[in-house]
């Protein structure tokens, strides 16, 4: 199986084109405060584990995606 390595960045990005939604949105969904999803996005900050598996949960669910914890860095 292959390895994919995506950044908290990209993968919010990634969430957001997927499926056309706005930050708040995604904080919406995901229950994470739309500023810290700001700074995730623009890398200058990295969620904690809890927020990191919602986000990838949400990008698994929603767009797609079949991502594992291990995935993200």
């Amino acid at each position: 199986m292959e390895t994919i390595n995506v950044k908290v960045s990209e993968l919010v990005q990634l969430i957001r084109i997927k499926c056309n939604i706005t930050q708040k949105t995604l904080s919406e969904w995901s229950k994470i405060d739309q500023g810290a999803l700001c700074l995730y996005e623009n890398g200058k900050r990295k969620p904690n584990l809890f927020k990191k598996k919602k986000l990838i949960d949400i990008a698994n669910i929603n767009a797609g995606m079949n991502l594992k914890y291990t995935d993200v860095e």
